[in-house]
């Protein structure tokens, strides 16, 4: 990898975890799947893995939320969509299917935690995923 490559990397991480906290005072208002989709047209999938392993140990580690569960779920629904967005939609430029595409990811981000959230947290499924609904939905509006 390039050098100048590696440094455009490091400044989209830089990107990606300053607007989650500038952005942490509104729940649920984040652009990294806007930017995450913007930065897999970009990278290849090397330079895209590198960058969201950096982007979800980054995140767990300064929002103090770092469970090796949670740390896995994230990494694996980011995965998935920037996988979608490399192969299934890797040459789409309609703007309506990708924001589409970013709100029904919105749902599956959010269900990745349902199941770890149950275990952790020990509370029951039906009460989190109707609590949690709001939240997916305003996540998906975003």
């Amino acid at each position: 990898m390039l050098l100048r490559r590696l440094t455009l990397l490091g400044f989209c991480l830089c990107l990606l975890v300053l607007q989650e906290y500038a952005l942490s005072f509104v729940p649920q208002v984040q652009i990294s799947t806007l930017l995450l989709l913007i930065y897999s047209k970009n990278f290849n999938f090397k330079e895209m893995f590198i960058l969201l392993v950096s982007y979800v140990l980054l995140d767990n580690l300064l929002m103090g939320t770092f469970r090796i569960e949670f740390v896995l779920a994230m990494f694996i629904s980011w995965f998935i969509y920037v996988f979608i967005n490399k192969t299934i939609f890797k040459n789409e430029e309609n703007e309506l299917k990708l924001a589409l595409t970013g709100a029904i990811f919105a749902f599956i981000y959010s269900w990745a935690f349902v199941g770890v959230s149950i275990l952790v947290l020990e509370v029951k499924f039906l009460e989190y995923l109707l609590l949690d609904i709001p939240f997916e939905i305003a996540l998906a509006i975003v």
